[in-house]
């Protein structure tokens, strides 16, 4: 346990800038999470704990009364004409150092303390040239909000994945500028990239996923335990850069306080056997097709389904924007199924010509039945004979929801720890233990590739 000594912004309300508010009170006693041990419902907890921070970042940074280091290296030099400095919005003392509230632009702080990477832009308070309290950093794309004691990052800091500080990416802990974690990476390793992220056709929820619904909701915690939605289902081994070098299934056992920050006791399970990334691929889908998934395991089961064959039916009552399951199967580039169809047929003029009663056209949209896009330059891809036989493949269900044109789910996206970036099915409304899930499968109804069935329900409901 560090020697931060916080009892003084435990037990009062202490005056904090919110971000874009102005001057406002931040009440510490409901921003503070628990110092002893806590085990009952330890995922939410942690969801709470994250909500305060996403709510009042600026309050949630705070500052701390025990003594860091001194910086040597103050940002710009500490003063209007130091090195680094491009401009400087604020008051300065009798010795022209940064005094009081301010704005310092930054064109090459390299080797300064607390610099980033392309930093652009500081916001905070200044005493003698260095920053003291919450501060705000600035690059074009991202933001971090952090507690500093003599110019050196000391205390909690929280980094955002775009520079309005709407996205929290990650929380930790800094000690005499420093990082000493725990790291809770709510990008599991993945970061926020912008390629992978596109809108759905799904009425429901176009323009409404964030950068982080890409990433399906889990946590990384410290490079050791992977926290699935419900942040209490775990795999606890070892990662790097996201990648899951080992891991057991276990379950978060408990959660405590340390310096504002949460730190997780997590239980892997005694007889779970290790497993590995192991990503699909477009001739392997995993080495463990039998190995159903814990978090889905608990979620929702595959039963007979009112609307034809096999459905997947929630578990348990669950609320609006649950990840309910996750759907994977072989990564295949984007259109090689219609390329190899195309060619098969004999060329472009000839499947044209075909009609949508053609036996080959029918054999081709079958094949199709559980191909979902992944991500601009990549399809997920499940084969109907592997899709139908539960003895072939139960690592996820989703590829078992039916389709229905007033759903009650959507189809997401992901980062699973064995899988990594796949499909999902999350909740559009809150839904009830038995129900069945069914998502719009948003077929084209009118083009020759949709299939029969759809084409004539579509016209029962619609027309």
């Amino acid at each position: 346990m560090l020697a931060f000594n916080i009892s003084l912004i435990l037990s009062c309300l202490f005056v904090c800038v919110v971000s874009g508010q102005g001057l406002g009170y931040c009440d510490s006693a409901k921003l503070a999470c628990k110092e002893g041990w806590v085990t009952s419902r330890p995922g939410r907890v942690i969801k709470r704990w994250l909500d305060k921070i996403r709510n009042v970042p600026d309050c949630f940074v705070v500052q701390f009364r025990d003594a860091a280091k001194l910086g040597r290296y103050p940002l710009g030099g500490g003063k209007p004409d130091g090195t680094g400095t491009e401009s400087w919005e604020g008051e300065v003392d009798v010795d022209g150092y940064f005094e009081g509230e301010g704005v310092l632009k930054v064109v090459d702080c390299g080797g300064q303390d607390g610099c980033l990477e392309n930093l652009e832009r500081v916001e905070g308070v200044w005493f003698g040239g260095r920053l003291e309290g919450a501060a705000d950093f600035f690059t074009k794309e991202r933001a971090e909000t952090v507690n500093m004691v003599h110019g050196l990052r000391h205390g909690i800091g929280l980094g955002f994945g775009d520079n309005e500080k709407k996205y929290l990416v990650w929380a930790t802990l800094y000690k005499d500028g420093e990082e000493i974690g725990p790291v809770w990476d709510l990008t599991m390793g993945q970061g926020l990239d912008r390629k992978q992220q596109y809108q759905p056709r799904t009425q429901s929820v176009v323009g409404h996923l964030t950068p982080l619904d890409f990433l399906g909701g889990g946590v990384l915690y410290n490079n050791s335990v992977w926290l699935h939605p419900d942040m209490e289902t775990a795999m606890v081994g070892k990662w790097n850069e996201g990648v899951m070098l080992e891991g057991k299934e276990g379950k978060v056992r408990g959660v405590r306080c340390n310096n504002g920050i949460l730190e997780l006791e997590v239980k892997p399970a005694g007889t779970a056997k290790i497993f590995k990334y192991d990503p699909p691929t477009a001739t392997r889908m995993t080495s463990e097709p039998q190995e159903r998934d814990p978090y889905e395991s608990k979620h929702v089961v595959v039963k007979k389904s009112r609307l034809g064959g096999d459905g997947l039916f929630a578990r348990l009552d669950v609320p609006k924007n649950t990840l309910l399951a996750y759907y994977s199967g072989f990564k295949i580039p984007v259109s090689s199924l219609e390329n190899i169809w195309v060619a098969e047929v004999g060329g472009e003029d000839i499947a044209e010509s075909l009609s949508s009663e053609d036996s080959k056209v029918e054999e081709h949209i079958e094949r199709k039945s559980y191909l979902i896009a992944l991500d601009p330059e990549h399809d997920i891809d499940m084969p109907p004979e592997i899709g139908l036989d539960s003895s072939k493949y139960v690592a996820t269900l989703g590829h078992k929801t039916n389709h229905w044109f007033s759903p009650n789910c959507y189809f997401g996206w992901a980062v699973h720890p064995r899988h990594g970036r796949i499909r999902s099915v999350v909740s559009l409304r809150a839904i009830k233990a038995g129900e069945e899930l069914t998502v719009d499968y948003d077929y084209p109804p009118l083009e020759k590739y949709t299939p029969k069935w759809y084409k004539k329900l579509y016209k029962f409901m619609y027309k």
